[in-house]
């Protein structure tokens, strides 16, 4: 086990450290990705990225990525039953390496 974990971490040390963002004409600095501070990024929709969610897209804003579910139930929370009401949830969830750095899963909390 030893050896792959040096081989791991031998590989994370020879990656290229981040630079200091660019200076632009007027002295702001530039974005990494080149893209001017009033700038929008690219924005596309994806519909149905999954095979087994009732409803879901794939929305991406340059290369953040933003994978949405839906499901569907015939319940709701014992305090809305007999109302004729409906109830609508969301959960989100930001995967271990979504950024630059590492964040840990909320799962592991």
């Amino acid at each position: 086990m030893e050896p792959i974990i040096n081989e791991l971490l031998a590989g994370i040390l020879q990656r290229p450290q981040l630079e200091p963002p660019e200076i632009n004409q007027k002295g702001i600095p530039m974005r990494p990705s080149g893209r001017a501070p009033d700038q929008m990024r690219a924005i596309t929709i994806e519909p149905a990225f999954t095979k087994h969610a009732e409803g879901s897209v794939l929305v991406s804003f340059g290369d953040t990525k933003v994978l949405v579910t839906a499901s569907v139930e015939e319940r709701v929370p014992p305090f809305l039953r007999g109302k004729g009401e409906g109830w609508v949830t969301a959960e989100y969830g930001m995967l271990p390496r979504a950024t630059h750095t590492r964040s840990n899963r909320e799962a592991a909390k």
